[in-house]
């Protein structure tokens, strides 16, 4: 079974949330340490960009097959065929994401329930544990 659209947006805004969370750690901790606030500011998004590509295109290439958030709410994804994407699928999926957000709403036309960037990358949101991929 495809995974709900509520279900996606809600763990696309739980890893936005992590990922804010690490910035403004990393800043909080860094801001006392470091003379300069335009150093600690560039560390600190140097830090969000390495969990941005930890959180999203390689947890979802890995044997998790999701991100924190889709984790959590139990949603992974997958290509077509059932199988793990590779990790440059799932960066091009992720960027089509950032490019391609109105597309999103493609969701509600597909009989896959597929957002724009998951058909132009052959890949599938479903609930884990679900064998039906077809």
């Amino acid at each position: 079974m495809y995974a709900s659209y509520q279900k996606r947006i809600f763990s696309f805004i739980i890893d936005i949330a992590l990922g804010k969370a690490i910035l403004v750690g990393t800043l909080l901790l860094l801001a006392p340490v470091i003379d300069s606030l335009y150093q600690a500011q560039l560390l600190s998004y140097t830090v969000f960009t390495i969990w941005t590509i930890f959180n999203f295109p390689f947890l979802q290439s890995s044997h998790w097959q999701a991100s924190v958030g889709q984790k959590l709410l139990r949603i992974k994804v997958l290509d077509v065929c059932g199988n793990t994407l590779s990790f440059w699928r799932a960066c091009y999926r992720d960027s089509l994401l950032l490019f391609c957000a109105w597309g999103a709403f493609m969701y509600f036309f597909s009989p896959k329930k597929q957002c724009l960037h998951d058909f132009l990358c052959d890949s599938l949101v479903v609930k884990q544990g679900q064998a039906e991929y077809n």
